[in-house]
């Protein structure tokens, strides 16, 4: 499903929760929440279906409620998953607001750990047990995230994504780039015009 920017503004979608809540690991869910998703699939269906001038603002709400119903329901689950560490998932949101504000300035996990208080390494471990990720692959995933949007959506010089995402230089970014996204940032723009 492509959602515009618009859109999500208009919705006043949560982007941030959404991606720490999606990112993580899978749980289990009981029959009530299975019938629950399957009626907004059911009702997306519908109102895709239809042929009048509000489906776009009908779209509007139904994502915007099925988003805060989905995260509601993980927040739940991950609670009751999540007892014995029950401290961590607090930690691993700021992380997270920490990594959507500065992962422009700040690829280093030292610097999101000093910032709330933990060593790298601990932080490090919290993160993994949360989501099954670890705290670079975090932030590597917000830097490409930006990354990918300039290459895809802007016709910016590499040279400039690179100033933009404060890299030393062009060279510095394209390494980055083909480390974490396995291709280089001007093979990735070619393959997705």
């Amino acid at each position: 499903m492509a959602i515009s920017e618009q859109m999500l503004q208009e919705m006043e979608f949560d982007r941030l929760g959404a991606l720490y809540a999606f990112r993580c690991r899978m749980v289990k869910v009981d029959q009530r929440t299975k019938i629950l998703i399957h009626n907004f699939q059911n009702i997306f269906r519908s109102v895709t279906g239809d042929r009048h001038a509000d489906v776009t603002r009908s779209l509007c709400y139904l994502l915007r409620s099925m988003s805060i119903e989905l995260m509601r329901i993980w927040d739940r689950m991950a609670g009751e998953e999540s007892v014995a560490r029950e401290g961590t998932l607090p930690v691993t949101r700021q992380f997270i607001a920490l990594i959507a504000r500065y992962h422009t300035e700040h690829r280093d996990t030292a610097f999101y750990a000093a910032r709330l208080g933990l060593t790298p390494k601990y932080l490090s471990a919290i993160i993994r047990e949360d989501t099954g990720r670890t705290a670079p692959e975090w932030i590597a995933e917000y830097v490409l995230m930006e990354a990918r949007y300039y290459l895809r959506y802007t016709s910016q010089p590499v040279k400039e994504i690179a100033w933009l995402l404060h890299f030393n230089n062009q060279m510095d970014f394209y390494r980055y780039f083909q480390r974490h996204a396995g291709l280089t940032p001007t093979a990735y723009r070619e393959q997705n015009r």
